[in-house]
């Protein structure tokens, strides 16, 4: 039986650490949906492997307009 490989996430606070932004801008990007997420309950994670890919896009995209 072949195994589907789960993407790597990252909590909130570990994103904006990341990225050396607050844990209130993670939300704002994940509730606008420019970052990939998936909630576990009440909270985000964030899917590391498409953070910054995501966020390249969003500014690219607002960078045309």
């Amino acid at each position: 039986m072949h195994e589907a490989k789960l993407p790597d996430l990252m909590t909130v606070k570990e994103a904006a650490e990341y990225l050396s932004v607050s844990p209130q801008t993670i939300r704002n990007l994940a509730n606008d949906d420019l970052i990939d997420y998936v909630r576990v309950g009440q909270e985000f994670r964030i899917v590391k492997d498409t953070l910054l890919d995501s966020l390249r896009k969003s500014y690219l995209s607002e960078e045309k307009s």
